[in-house]
This record gives structure tokens, C-alpha cells and sequence, in this order.
């Protein structure tokens, strides 16, 4: 038997949520399902499934299933989808902008859910969740990385 859960359908629906994204995809940010296997080297990219990890092994996402009240046919699913976003800003002395582009980012991240938390109907609602913002200081200048999740219930 099959694992029923709605935690394929969140990633992909979020995923062309912020492809199709104006203020995203459409400004040039670079979104993807999963870890970068491309080679590309964008300056501003969202991974979507992907816990930041850059050393191997990541988790993409978890999720509990459990019985609703009333009859033992559907359940409740509560689950998160861990995600990374990265800014590049080129300055090499000062992290502001950087900081600043990556929050911006994420604020438009978050715009793009709360206007449909149904995430094109996978999921009951959604949200941003947990954060966690570090600095990367490359030969380019000073990059904002931002680890995020995307907390959802659903029913199965």
C-alpha cells in the first residue's frame, strides 16, 4: 500500500507559486524542487525541500498522520517543508544589503502563501514557520542564506 500524504503536492504547488511569482520568478530569482544538481550559479535562488544542508544527507520534509475524530477513513496530516533561500549582494564590507535583500525575499515568500494558504488546494492552510538566517562571505561580497519552513495541515 502506498504512503498517502500531501507533502508531494505542497512542494510542487509551492514551487510554481513562486516561479510564477512576480515579485520571484518573474524577478529574475532562480526557485527549485530539491537540491541544485544543475551547476547553475544564480545570484538569487529558493530551494524548496532542502534543509540548507550543503555537506550531503538533507531533509526534504516530515509529517504525522493521524485519524480524525469521527470514522477511521480520512486522517489529519501536520507537516513542514524545509526550504533555503540565498541573496548575493556583492559588497564586500558590509552585510546590510544583503541581510536586508534577503529578508525582503522572504517577505515576498511570505506574501505569496498567505494569498492562497491552500497552496492551489494540496493543503488545508499553510504558513511560514521557523527560521534561521546565516551570513556567507565569498570572493563576491557578503550572501544572506535563510533557512525557512513552510508548516502545513492537511486531510488525507
Amino acid at each position: 500500500m502506498a504512503v498517502t500524504t500531501a507533502l508531494n503536492n505542497v512542494i510542487t504547488n509551492l514551487v510554481t507559486a513562486l516561479t510564477n511569482d512576480s515579485n520571484i520568478g518573474g524577478a529574475g530569482v532562480t526557485v527549485w524542487d530539491g537540491p541544485v544538481i544543475t551547476g547553475d550559479n544564480p545570484v538569487d535562488w529558493i530551494t524548496i525541500g532542502h534543509d540548507g544542508n550543503e555537506d550531503g544527507d538533507m531533509t526534504v520534509g516530515d509529517w504525522v498522520n493521524s485519524y480524525m475524530p469521527i470514522g477511521a477513513r480520512r486522517m489529519d496530516e501536520e507537516g513542514s517543508v524545509k526550504n533555503v533561500l540565498v541573496v548575493n549582494s556583492g559588497d564586500m564590507e558590509n552585510p546590510n544589503e544583503a541581510r536586508n535583500a534577503g529578508l525582503n525575499l522572504l517577505g515576498h515568500v511570505d506574501s505569496v502563501i498567505r494569498a492562497d494558504p491552500t497552496l492551489a488546494g494540496a493543503c488545508i492552510y499553510a504558513g511560514l514557520s521557523a527560521h534561521s538566517l546565516e551570513y556567507k562571505q565569498t570572493a563576491n561580497g557578503f550572501g544572506c542564506k535563510i533557512n525557512f519552513e513552510v508548516k502545513y495541515k492537511a486531510r488525507t
